[in-house]
């Protein structure tokens, strides 16, 4: 048979591709997908490709890099998943897919995963080094608590601290502990007690529960507050079974709340007995250090000469010093008249005092500043001038101005 032309609505694969991803996309542009993950790959573009599926059948599934970036655990196959998304064709390849914008695990095991992936994380980061804990205060004067204000264990611990010591200040810093947005409230709390310059250590913990009800002690926000804290903190979260990421950041862990309070602050009675131990060593250390004294004293008196002797040899050594003192002197005195002589004859002969005995003068301008007058370019006919002679001293009025070449009575040799 020879060939028919096709349908006017015949459509090529790529149209028909086409319109079967624009009516999924706009019949399921956002669906909540329950399954388990298979075949997982994650590629250096950043994007995952994976399965998933159920007992009954499979789905092919992309989530990009924009998107995993917010994802807070590490997927792997068998993890069963909450996934939001939409649903479309991959045309290229005519694969029906979901492309994912949002992951979270399910089951039993989804906590305990974000525990164990954060724990790794931060261990990397060297975060539960012991290097970097910090030394608990002894005797501390005032004590901060990171707690709920309704919570019991804040009663606890306050009963605890103050039976121990009386005197002891607190400072309470409220902070949710359990739901949403628990986490950020307690670091925002240590971060608080931080800025008060008075407290010496940080109690940061709550009663019991379950992992869901302790998972705030879990956030990496309040592992990072822990950290970055310049007060020590000591955490005391649960009870004794229970551990979570504050315990293995804080400089100390208890098992309870009231355990941390037993921990920062000794009971009165012992730390009375302490300061009386202390008290009596001390007072045994300086009767011992006296008699020592008092010992090296006697040996050092039995070798010192008598007074007289002493003043003697002192007297001595005065007369000694006196003796060179006048040699020093007159030999002194002696080079300084050498020196004034020297210059008074070097003032004799190169003065200009010599000068004027010899019958030369010093023109000066009487002006009050007494400027000397070397040239006759310096004055003018009608100035006045004061002449310094050998003895005594002219005042004249210039007539005239010679300069040029004159002879030693001024006049001209022309």
């Amino acid at each position: 048979m020879a060939p028919t032309a096709p349908p006017p609505n015949t459509l090529t694969v790529s149209q028909l591709a086409g319109r079967i991803r624009r009516t999924l996309e706009g019949s399921f542009d956002r669906v909540w997908i329950r399954g388990e993950l298979s075949n997982f790959k994650s590629y250096g573009s950043g994007h995952w490709y994976f399965t998933l599926k159920d007992e009954r059948a499979q789905l092919k599934a992309a989530m990009f890099g924009r998107d995993n970036r917010q994802v807070r655990f590490r997927p792997q196959d068998g993890d069963e998943v909450l996934v939001e998304g939409r649903v479309g064709v991959y045309e290229k390849r005519g694969d029906l897919q979901v492309v994912a914008t949002w992951m979270e695990p399910l089951g039993a095991g989804r906590l305990q995963r974000q525990f164990e992936q954060l724990k790794a994380r931060l261990q990397g980061e060297g975060l539960f080094e012991v290097s970097r804990k910090q030394r608990l205060p002894r005797v501390p004067r005032r004590i901060g608590i990171v707690t709920s204000p309704k919570a019991a264990a804040l009663q606890d611990m306050l009963r605890t601290l103050l039976s121990r010591d009386p005197g002891l200040a607190i400072t309470v810093a409220a902070a949710r502990v359990q739901g949403d947005g628990a986490g950020g409230s307690v670091a925002a709390a240590i971060d608080l007690l931080n800025r008060l310059s008075d407290v010496e250590v940080i109690l940061c913990g709550r009663g019991g529960g379950s992992l869901e009800d302790l998972w705030a002690f879990n956030e990496e926000v309040v592992a990072r507050a822990i950290a970055a804290s310049r007060i020590p903190v000591v955490s005391g979260v649960g009870h004794e079974t229970d551990f979570t990421i504050a315990d293995l950041v804080a400089d100390a862990r208890a098992a309870t709340p009231t355990a941390a309070a037993e921990l920062v602050v000794l009971p009165r009675n012992e730390l009375d007995a302490a300061v009386l131990g202390l008290r009596q060593r001390l007072a045994s250390a300086v009767e011992r250090d006296l008699v020592r004294k008092r010992s090296r004293a006697t040996e050092l008196r039995s070798r010192l000469p008598t007074p007289s002797r002493r003043l003697q040899a002192a007297q001595q050594q005065v007369d000694d010093a006196c003796e060179r003192l006048g040699r020093a002197t007159t030999i002194a005195l002696a080079r300084r008249q050498d020196r004034l002589h020297s210059a008074r004859r070097a003032l004799d002969v190169l003065g200009p005092l010599q000068s004027l005995r010899r019958g030369y003068g010093i023109a000066l301008a009487d002006d009050g500043a007494g400027a000397v007058i070397r040239a006759a370019d310096d004055a003018r006919p009608g100035d006045r001038i004061r002449v310094r002679l050998h003895r005594g001293a002219l005042s004249c009025t210039v007539d005239e101005a010679h300069a040029g070449a004159l002879d030693l009575r001024g006049r001209s040799r022309e």
